[in-house]
């Protein structure tokens, strides 16, 4: 997974990440698509009570992700889109607020399910005063 940018254009903060293609997004396609096709069966068919299966995405990106601006500043994640094609994806966080003003840089952190966290740190470019 590859940060490609934070954007803050008012009162948020976005996160674009990119997941590129695994041996795992592959197979996730796969058996989304396996049972995607079984439930389309039953729904022909008049069974209507199995819900269409999550998307391959959803699985693959169960990543915590933090912000710290070392201010104090509380970031929580309220909303975030996933999207692509073939097993690779572009995934959108957005959380309510932004740096402190004086704020020189931003750290994000990635900690997927059972691993380490990974960090990077943002330079705010003349901080947001």
């Amino acid at each position: 997974m590859f940060l490609l940018s934070v954007e803050i254009p008012d009162e948020t903060t976005g996160l674009n990440l990119y997941c590129p293609r695994t041996d795992r997004s592959t197979d996730l396609i796969e058996q989304h698509e396996r049972e995607l096709a079984a439930v389309s069966e039953r729904y022909r068919n008049g069974d209507r009570s199995t819900p269409p299966p999550e998307w391959p995405v959803e699985k693959l990106f169960g990543h915590k992700l933090t912000l710290d601006d070392g201010r104090g500043t509380t970031f929580d994640q309220n909303a975030g889109q996933y999207g692509g094609t073939g097993a690779e994806c572009l995934v959108r966080h957005y959380f309510p607020g932004t740096p402190a003003p004086e704020a020189g840089a931003l750290t994000v952190s990635i900690t997927p399910p059972g691993q380490s966290t990974s960090s990077v740190r943002v330079a705010l470019h003349g901080g947001l005063a």
